[in-house]
């Protein structure tokens, strides 16, 4: 008899190891998406990654399940050009719903407090979205002038940081204040590092951060953007008059062959520059490579020259990668934490900055979309 009940206890405790969790699950329902195909993706220091796909069910449900990681991590749920941005930072559960028709602003959260004000932050975030869009349409109408178009930005920004501020400084450690630091809209991050208001939240989430996590590539990222910010303060406040008047940050690497090419010596030789941040082993390099290539092709001869930054970890990928590319190929031996990439406020890879040939920033984004036309603009 204990014979037989020691085995019982054996295969009990077996089954119960076999079931222990080491992963993580959302799920929830999409009401009128039946055949859809949801997107589950990682939003990491490199860029936006696919994970898995599934197609809704015809109740509208569905279900993913992944691996845990060792520190909190940016998740998406994509349905076609809509998206939820979540955080997971153990294995757990967690539940979110939506509709189609309003799928990004009108879901819900279950089994999560901290994706609860991830939401509140994100759609803070729309609505300062919504606002600033409408007073550029009213100033480009010349319904109000600069100066009301200034006034009514300002009022706007600090009404979104009356609402987000509070909830960063809650828990300083929370992936939800990282969350509330590294919010865009229009491209530009709502709290500049560059700014002596802005800049404390940079330095008490940093320093919350290498308590907690010492290890985390977003800590190291998050410290040395606080350190840099606050030298770039320091100096501005001694060296004000002293400092040359530029809109650009200048970057020295070197190329393939160890040659150091400064971003400085190519600004005023030609009509246009695009500084442009990349890893060569993300999913998007190859065909993201291709639509440069084909924008150089047209336009090289013309006076557009590339500035092109690898972030990769792999130095003879990058080498192997970038011996044909027609344009100037450096790369950051700090990889993801560049200094170069945060003092451009780099968030997701890649993304590119177009320059005048003053040195002036016309242009940010990590989408195409535009961007033909106003490297044309710049031509003329």
């Amino acid at each position: 008899m204990k014979r037989i009940l020691f085995f019982v206890s054996i295969v009990l405790l077996v089954c119960s190891c076999a079931k222990e969790k080491n992963g993580f699950t959302v799920q929830g329902k999409i009401e009128n998406a039946a055949g859809d195909t949801l997107y589950i993706e990682s939003l990491s220091l490199l860029g936006v990654g696919k994970l898995d796909s599934v197609t809704i069910k015809k109740d509208g449900s569905y279900s993913f399940e992944l691996p845990a990681t060792q520190y909190p991590e940016f998740y998406r749920l994509r349905l076609g050009q809509s998206a939820i941005n979540f955080v997971i930072d153990s294995t757990e559960t967690i539940g979110i719903s939506s509709d189609k028709a309003n799928f990004s602003t009108a879901y819900t959260i279950e089994g999560s407090a901290q994706n609860e004000k991830i939401k509140d932050i994100a759609l803070e975030g729309k609505s300062l979205k919504q606002k600033l869009d409408e007073y550029e349409q009213q100033l480009n109408a010349k319904a109000i002038d600069k100066a009301a178009y200034d006034s009514a930005v300002i009022t706007a920004v600090n009404d979104y940081k009356k609402v987000v501020s509070p909830i960063i400084f809650e828990d300083l450690k929370s992936p939800v204040a990282y969350f509330g630091l590294f919010q865009r809209v229009n491209s530009l991050l709502v709290y500049d590092p560059y700014e002596k208001s802005d800049n404390r939240f940079y330095g008490a989430v940093a320093n919350a951060y290498n308590i907690h996590y010492p290890e985390s590539d977003r800590t190291k990222q998050l410290s040395a953007l606080a350190l840099e910010s606050m030298k770039s303060l320091r100096q501005k406040g001694i060296d004000s008059d002293k400092l040359k008047e530029v809109s650009y940050i200048d970057i020295k690497l070197e190329d393939r062959n160890g040659k150091e090419i400064a971003l400085s010596s190519i600004v005023g030789k030609k009509k246009a520059i695009l500084i442009d941040f990349i890893a060569f082993d993300a999913a998007y390099a190859p065909n993201y490579t291709a639509l440069l290539l084909n924008l150089y092709k047209k336009y090289a001869d013309k006076g557009l020259e590339i500035y092109q930054v690898s972030l990769d970890e792999d130095e003879n990928l990058w080498k192997v990668t970038s011996e044909k590319l027609p344009w100037i190929s450096v790369r950051d031996p700090k990889t993801i934490h560049s200094v170069y990439a945060l003092q451009y406020n780099v968030e997701i890879l890649p993304s590119f900055f177009l320059m005048d040939e003053k040195g002036n920033i016309v242009k940010r984004n990590s989408e195409m979309e535009g961007l033909e036309n106003e490297i044309k603009k710049l031509l003329k």
